[in-house]
């Protein structure tokens, strides 16, 4: 057990000892290393004996440095014993609704809580042991990122379908207890978990504040895959008001007493309610912009500001998106002379047309609009949103952003910020 090596940065110590992609980092003054966690606690010391395995035999390197100095490794894995999978059956579960072809790294039932203090990944807290709690507790790993749903039994239980249901809850009390802070999420599931046991549900977690920080409330995942699984309704436009009055009637209670609206609306309920999206201010310090939770406003209001700079667009421009995003940036645009840029609104035929978002366009959908358009042939550039591909460039459905650009004869910018887009704007065509 040890974290293999994917690269070692260039001047670093690991560089100057030689440590080269492939190696394994067991054992750090003699403790094994389960996951990135033991590994920046145990190489935080000022002299460190490091046992790296290699193809050759096992090395022990004796290191002298700064406590503060990172020794410049980089793993492939931030756990190193595997990823801890889930022992609950959502009936949501969006792994159980893959499509053939989908990305390997979406097909696990991860559920670990490593990951959740490392990446911000959403946990249930189902499958903790004590030695897990004890060692959340004392090494501080804080905060997590808790996926609750309801704190209703008969609820929970319709939506976690696992006989652990109920130890998530006492997990998260038993940390909050302890000092260890949370951001929750809660799956907007139509018929199950909205209306009043939304409502108790954001009281409750409202209650173990200020331990609980924040708390999201997203609109349920459904794909074209869910043969022989459980029947939900999808969130709708009748579904999203519904629940933004509970939000808003939420918020304008909890706010006077804990200093904080609490409860967040994600982007997707917004769009589907036709309503705008709040003030920035009213995001707070956008406490769960990574779970799509305050995105929109910021980007628009920004990608306003910088169109409002460009002294023109050079060359036809195309923006690919989701057919939600698709109406925001033709309204953001609506400032450029006409058809100066194409606004391409992805249909999702991969995964269906209830998933609606950017960061789920597939490649062979985004290939399909632009044949549609006529951009496959056209000169110009294409603008992609960068959320939608992974850090192999990467679609999810496993085609490739090379592929793209080999059956695309305008050039491709991929875009992560509304700086980007303005540059991508701007951008003569040979430099695209």
């Amino acid at each position: 057990m040890g974290g293999i090596v994917a690269a070692v940065e260039d001047g670093s110590i690991a560089a100057e000892l030689g440590l080269r992609a492939g190696d394994e980092v067991i054992a750090i003054d003699g403790h094994p290393l389960r996951d990135l966690i033991d590994y920046r606690f145990h190489s935080s010391e000022s002299e460190i004996e490091m046992l790296v395995r290699r193809a050759t035999g096992e090395v022990l390197f004796e290191i002298e440095k700064d406590w503060s100095e990172d020794l410049g490794l980089h793993f492939t894995c931030p756990v190193f014993d595997g990823v801890r999978e889930c022992n609950n059956r959502c009936v949501f579960c969006f792994v159980d609704q893959v499509a053939p072809g989908m990305r390997e790294s979406v097909r696990i039932h991860d559920d670990d809580y490593r990951l959740s203090f490392l990446a911000g990944n959403f946990v249930t807290l189902t499958n903790l042991g004590e030695d897990d709690l004890r060692r959340i507790v004392e090494w501080r790993l804080s905060p997590l990122y808790v996926s609750v749903h309801a704190t209703d039994p008969k609820a929970r239980a319709r939506l976690l379908r696992s006989p652990h249901h109920e130890a998530g809850l006492r997990n998260l009390r038993h940390l909050a207890d302890a000092g260890i802070d949370f951001h929750c999420q809660i799956v907007l599931c139509p018929g199950i978990n909205d209306g009043s046991v939304l409502e108790s549900t954001v009281r409750e977690l409202a209650a173990l504040h200020p331990r609980v920080l924040s708390v999201g409330v997203v609109p349920v995942g459904l794909t074209a895959f869910r043969q022989g699984l459980a029947f939900l309704r999808p969130v709708g436009p009748t579904e999203a008001r519904h629940a933004l009055e509970v939000i808003d009637r939420l918020q304008r209670e909890l706010y006077p007493a804990l200093g904080t609206r609490f409860a967040f609306a994600a982007d997707e309920l917004y769009i589907q309610a036709g309503r705008e999206f709040p003030d920035l201010e009213e995001y707070e310090e956008l406490p769960q912009v990574e779970n799509g939770i305050g995105l929109c406003r910021p980007f628009f209001d920004e990608l306003g500001a910088v169109l409002g700079r460009l002294d023109g667009v050079r060359g036809p421009r195309a923006i690919v998106t989701g057919t939600a995003a698709a109406p925001l940036f033709r309204e953001a645009l609506g400032a450029l002379p006409s058809g100066a840029v194409e606004v391409i609104a992805v249909e999702n035929r991969y995964l269906g047309p209830s998933v609606t978002v950017a960061g789920l366009m597939a490649g062979q959908d985004i290939l399909a609009a632009l044949e549609r358009t006529g951009w496959h042939c056209r000169p110009g550039s294409i603008l992609i949103p960068a959320v939608a591909l992974n850090h192999e460039e990467l679609f999810i459905d496993s085609v490739s952003l090379a592929q793209v650009r080999e059956r695309t004869l305008a050039s491709i910018h991929v875009t992560t910020t509304p700086e980007d887009v303005g540059a991508a704007l701007r951008a003569r065509l040979e430099e695209a």
